[in-house]
């Protein structure tokens, strides 16, 4: 809740004009996360201004990253 609080706050009060938002890479620790927790989880931080990536997305965001910077 402490991550979504301060993408939240980010996004409300950026430092300059341009938009800022926190991104989690969201790993749950275990071979076998509980996924009752992973689901609540992730039900919490979409309801803030924050980006969530699966560390098998990271990736691929990186290069979205990229592109829209070009």
């Amino acid at each position: 809740m402490k991550l979504a609080v301060e993408g939240n706050l980010l996004h409300r009060h950026p430092a300059d004009q341009a938009e800022r938002r926190r991104v989690i890479v969201a790993r749950f620790a275990g071979e076998r996360p509980n996924e009752e927790v992973r689901h609540r989880v992730l039900d919490i931080l979409s309801e803030y201004p924050v980006k969530t990536v699966p560390p098998e997305g990271v990736a691929t965001f990186a290069e979205q990253v990229r592109c829209q910077a070009h």
